[in-house]
């Protein structure tokens, strides 16, 4: 793939933060993007995704079951998704997205290497401590390893520090799964039982702890169901791709959020903050109220 020379259109841009890109990423993605300082509490957290039309993120088979094929690996999704992941302090998925996309790095020059070279001037101009972002893999279970044993590829890359949230009874079978292996990742447990992981104590900790001051989720569907049922992001990114793929009782296929509902009593409301546009794919973005 050649780099993005041309650069995204915006149509809204209500943003009242300081621009925080490098000059040519201002340029490629068509003007400003900006942030309010972090919580003190948590990070300020993102959450990133590609839907349908319809609101889909997954045609749900064997080895179409990424957002890439719902994205039709969009280029100009693909460098939004690389500028989010410059700007993270760490990267969080689940670990059933982990277990399917084990080649996988959440880094900005994995899914966007073209532009490698400006995700690395602006985390230097922003002053990050890691070259990457912390991986990060969110598992109640604590199973992290697919069923076949196979190490996924990030936890044997030297320059990406992983470290997984789980359970205390899942950070006995995490570090029993990784007994064999040379470099373990870091687990830390929150929550005595096995069924949930406390996020709110989680994402204390990498607030205060860990120094992730911005995070990044970019699911799955359960994942990130939980962390908007708890009400711990900040920001929805959205990236809508022109297609219909339709969901059945045969073949159920996810929203960016499952697992939780809400009346309208307590419906989570959200301000627009700015939408983009490059060809027939549109890139929104909002802010949730509080």
């Amino acid at each position: 793939m050649k780099p993005i020379n041309k650069m995204l259109e915006t149509l809204i841009d209500r943003s009242e933060d300081a621009d925080i890109l490098t000059p040519e990423l201002n340029r490629l993605y068509g003007g400003a993007l900006a942030f309010p300082k972090p919580p003190p509490e948590r990070p300020f957290t993102m959450v990133n995704f590609v839907t349908t039309l319809e609101g889909l993120t997954s045609f749900a088979l064997p080895g179409q079951a990424g957002g890439g094929d719902i994205s039709a690996f969009n280029g100009q999704d693909k460098f939004i998704m690389g500028v989010l992941r410059a700007i993270a302090d760490g990267v969080a998925v689940g670990a059933n997205t982990l277990r399917t996309e084990g080649e996988h790095l959440w880094t900005p020059d994995y899914i966007s290497p073209d532009h490698a070279s400006l995700y690395t001037e602006l985390r230097s101009k922003l002053k990050k401590k890691q070259p990457q972002p912390v991986n990060i893999f969110v598992t109640a279970s604590g199973r992290i390893l697919p069923v076949n044993g196979t190490l996924p590829v990030v936890f044997e890359t030297k320059d990406v520090e992983t470290l997984i949230l789980t359970t205390k009874n899942g950070k006995q079978v995490a570090e029993k799964e990784f007994a064999g292996h040379p470099r373990k990742p870091r687990v830390v447990a929150f929550g005595s039982g096995e069924k949930n992981v406390d996020l709110q104590a989680a994402f204390r900790y990498l607030r205060r702890e860990a120094g992730i001051s911005f995070l990044l989720i970019e699911g799955g569907a359960s994942f990130n169901g939980a962390i908007v049922e708890a009400e711990l992001y900040d920001e929805l990114l959205l990236t809508r791709a022109p297609q219909v793929i339709g969901t059945s009782v045969n073949l159920t296929r996810p929203l960016f959020v499952n697992g939780f509902s809400r009346s309208p009593a307590t419906a989570l409301w959200h301000t627009l903050v700015s939408v983009k546009v490059s060809g027939d794919y549109l890139f929104e973005r909002y802010r949730r109220q509080i």
